[in-house]
C-alpha cells in the first residue's frame, strides 16, 4: 500500500451495539446485544494481546472502539447537516449503563483491554474525545483500565470546529489531553492524502507554555502509550524475544486454517428452510450433491465482496490480488462435480440496479437446473464507513429476479451477504422452495463453507451442522415501516423499543433465531445445588435427535422480568428481556451435552 509500517497496535474489534439496521458499520460489530459484543471484545483481547509464546510481553495491542455511543455514519437531520462529526448523542444514564457501555466494560475488565478509541460524536453535549467523566472516571477510575487511549482520525479536531465545545485550539488540547484522550490519530503531514490536522503536535506547547496545559498531562499521556511499547517488548534485545522471531510459515498454517474455516463455517445462519411453518419432509436444504445446479446472483461469481471491508493482504501478488479468493459458483460446482453434478452459473442482475438485461440467461440457467444457488444482499457501496443506508430492503431489481426464480418452484437457497440485517416482501418468504442463509460478509473461507453448508457430502454421510444463530432482530417489512425508528434517537426503549431488549412488534426472526439440519431437545434449566456463597448454577441438557448428523446448538440465558417486580415509571419496565450468557456446543449424533451458567 506504500504507507508505513504501523505497528503492533490493531485498531480493532469494534464492539458498539447495532442500534439501527442503517448504520453503516454494522458490518464491523458483532451484535445488537451488549452481552455478545462485551464477550467478542474480551475473546478477541485475550487472542491479540496474550502471548502464547512469551507471558512477559504483551503480543499485540487493542483498541475497542468507538468510545461510545457512535452508530451513524451519514448525513441526517434537517438538510442532512447532522453526521458522525457533529452528533450530539443524547442518552440517559439508564441507556449507557445497560446498552451502551457494557460491552466496553466487559472487554477493559474480562479482557483486559489496552487500548480504546474515543469517537466523533458528543454524548450529553460532551464530545467523547473532551470527556472526563467517560475517559477518566468511567474508564480509568471505574474499570481500572491501564492502557492507551486514542482519538478517532479527526476527533480532536471535531471538539473544536464541528462541536464548537471549545473556543480556541489551545483550549481543545487542554480539554482532551485532560479528559484523558493519550494520543491524537493526525499522524500524517498536513500535505499527505490521510491527512486530519494535528493539534496537539501544533498547539500543545503553546499551551503548556502559556500554563494552560499542565506537562504533568502529557507525562501522563507518554506514560499510557510509550509504556505499551515497552511491554511489547520493542526496545528489548531481539533474539532473546520470542515474538521477535515467529517465522512465516505460521501464517496461514495447517492448524491456523484449520480453525479459520471452523469459526467460518459457525458463522453461517439458516434463518428459513421452505416456506413458513413447513416441516423436514419440506425442507429445502441440504441439497443433493450430484444434480443440475444453476449457482446465480450478483455475489454468485464474486471474489471481493465476500472479503467485507479494512483487509490485510490476502492473496501472494499484491495488498489488492484477489486472485486465490474462491468463489460461491467455484465451490459448489467443485463439490457438486464430486458427485457427478454439473453447475452452471450467471449474474442475473448487479447489487443495486434496475438494469434488468441479465435476468433473460439466469432464468435459462435456472429453468434447465435442478436446483438454485442464488448469492446476493448487500455489498460496500450500500453499507459501510461514512455511508449509512436509508432504505433496508433487498436493493435493486434483486427482488425481482428472486420472485422470478422462486415462480419455477424448484428448490432456491438464497445466500445472503450482509452486515445490516435486509427486509424481504411477504410473498418472496412464504415461498415454500425457499431455503435463507445468512452469510454476512464471511471471509476468504466463506466460499467453501456455504458449499459445505448448502450441499450433502453423500448420499450415506452428513456434513455436521455448524449454522448458528444471529444476533441481530429481523425486523419485518410491515413492523420496520410501523416503528419509524428515528437515526438520531438513542433512547432503546422508546416505543416500539430497540434490539431484542426493547423491541414490542413482531419480527420476522427474532434475536438467537437459527435452524439447524438437526432437530435439537432442551431440558428444563434448573438451579443447582451450590455451596454457601456461590452463585447459582443453571443447567441444561441438550440432545441430539439426529441418529446421523452431529449438530451444533447455542443456548441462551435470558432473564426475564416477573410481572409487577419492576415499577412502571422505571425505564427498566420497558426491557422484555436480558441475555445474561451463552454457550455454543456440538453434539454427536443421538448424543447430549449439559451447559452450566453461573448466574452473577
Amino acid at each position: 500500500s506504500n504507507l508505513p509500517h504501523i505497528g503492533l497496535d490493531c485498531w480493532s474489534p469494534n464492539i458498539g451495539i447495532v442500534r439501527d439496521p442503517r448504520w453503516g458499520r454494522n458490518l464491523e460489530t458483532p451484535s445488537e446485544d451488549p452481552t455478545v459484543c462485551g464477550s467478542f471484545g474480551s475473546e478477541v483481547t485475550k487472542g491479540l494481546q496474550r502471548s502464547p509464546l512469551d507471558a512477559r510481553y504483551v503480543q499485540a495491542v487493542v483498541t475497542l472502539k468507538h468510545f461510545d455511543a457512535n452508530s451513524l455514519e451519514g448525513n441526517w437531520g434537517p438538510g442532512g447537516k447532522i453526521t458522525r462529526h457533529t452528533v450530539d448523542a443524547t442518552v440517559s444514564k439508564f441507556d449507557l449503563q445497560t446498552s451502551y457501555l457494557p460491552a466496553f466494560r466487559t472487554a477493559v475488565v474480562e479482557g483486559g483491554a489496552l487500548g480504546v478509541m474515543c469517537s466523533y460524536n458528543a454524548i450529553n453535549g460532551v464530545p467523547s474525545c473532551a470527556n472526563p467523566w467517560l475517559l477518566g472516571e468511567t474508564l480509568r477510575g471505574d474499570w481500572g483500565f491501564e492502557g492507551y487511549v486514542t482519538s478517532d482520525s479527526g476527533a480532536v479536531v471535531d471538539v473544536f470546529k464541528n462541536h464548537h465545545f471549545t473556543a480556541n485550539w489551545t483550549q481543545t488540547v487542554t480539554k482532551t489531553l485532560a479528559a484523558g484522550c493519550d494520543i491524537e490519530s493526525a499522524s500524517w503531514p498536513h500535505d499527505h492524502a490521510y491527512a486530519t490536522g494535528g493539534p496537539y503536535i501544533d498547539y500543545a506547547p503553546a499551551a503548556v507554555r502559556s500554563g494552560e496545559l499542565d506537562e504533568a498531562v502529557i507525562d501522563d499521556a507518554l506514560r499510557h502509550s510509550v509504556g505499551l511499547r515497552f511491554r511489547l517488548g520493542l526496545f528489548d534485545v531481539q533474539s532473546n524475544e520470542p515474538l521477535w522471531n515467529v517465522p512465516p510459515s505460521v501464517v496461514q498454517s495447517d492448524e491456523h486454517v484449520r480453525r479459520s474455516k471452523d469459526a467460518t463455517a459457525q458463522g453461517l445462519v439458516l434463518l428459513q428452510n421452505g416456506g413458513a411453518g413447513a416441516g423436514a419432509a419440506a425442507a429445502v436444504l441440504p441439497l443433493k450433491a450430484g444434480l443440475k445446479l444453476a449457482v446465480l446472483g450478483p455475489h454468485a461469481a464474486d471474489q471481493s465482496v465476500i472479503l467485507g471491508n479494512y483487509l490485510g493482504q490476502i492473496c501472494p501478488a499484491s495488498m489488492g490480488d484477489r486472485s486465490c479468493v474462491q468463489s460461491v459458483a467455484e465451490m459448489v460446482g467443485k463439490r457438486n462435480a464430486r458427485a457427478g453434478g454439473t453447475t452452471t452459473n450467471a449474474t442475473g442482475c448487479a447489487t443495486n440496479t434496475t438494469d434488468e438485461s441479465g435476468f433473460s440467461a439466469a432464468l435459462a440457467l435456472a429453468a434447465d437446473a435442478d436446483a438454485i444457488v442464488f448469492v446476493g444482499g448487500l455489498d460496500l457501496d450500500i453499507e459501510r464507513e461514512s455511508h449509512d443506508r436509508h432504505d433496508i430492503g433487498l436493493p435493486g431489481v434483486q427482488p425481482k429476479l428472486l420472485s422470478k426464480l422462486l415462480a419455477l418452484g424448484k428448490p432456491l437457497a438464497l445466500v445472503l451477504f450482509h452486515g445490516g440485517i435486509v427486509t424481504f416482501p411477504p410473498d418472496i418468504l412464504a415461498a415454500p422452495n425457499l431455503a435463507l442463509v445468512s452469510a454476512g460478509y464471511p471471509g476468504i473461507y466463506g466460499a467453501e463453507a456455504i458449499a459445505n453448508a448448502l450441499l450433502e457430502v453423500s448420499a450415506d454421510g452428513a456434513l455436521p451442522s455448524r449454522f448458528g444463530k444471529t444476533p441481530l432482530t429481523w425486523y419485518s417489512e410491515k413492523g420496520w415501516a410501523d416503528a419509524d425508528f428515528d437515526m438520531l434517537s438513542f433512547d432503546m426503549g422508546k416505543a416500539p423499543g430497540r434490539t431484542h431488549v426493547y423491541y414490542s412488534g413482531t419480527p420476522q426472526w427474532a434475536f438467537g433465531a437459527g435452524l439447524s439440519y438437526a432437530q435439537t431437545e432442551l431440558s428444563a434449566a434448573h438451579s443447582a445445588p451450590k455451596a454457601a456463597g456461590a452463585p447459582p448454577t443453571i443447567e441444561v441438557a441438550v440432545r441430539n435427535l439426529d441418529a446421523k448428523r452431529a449438530t451444533d446448538e447455542v443456548v441462551f440465558l435470558f432473564l426475564v422480568p416477573a410481572a409487577g417486580t419492576v415499577p412502571p415509571t422505571e425505564p427498566a419496565a420497558k426491557m422484555r428481556r436480558t441475555l445474561v450468557a451463552f454457550e455454543r456446543v456440538t453434539i454427536a449424533p443421538r448424543g447430549a451435552a449439559a451447559v452450566s451458567f453461573d448466574v452473577r
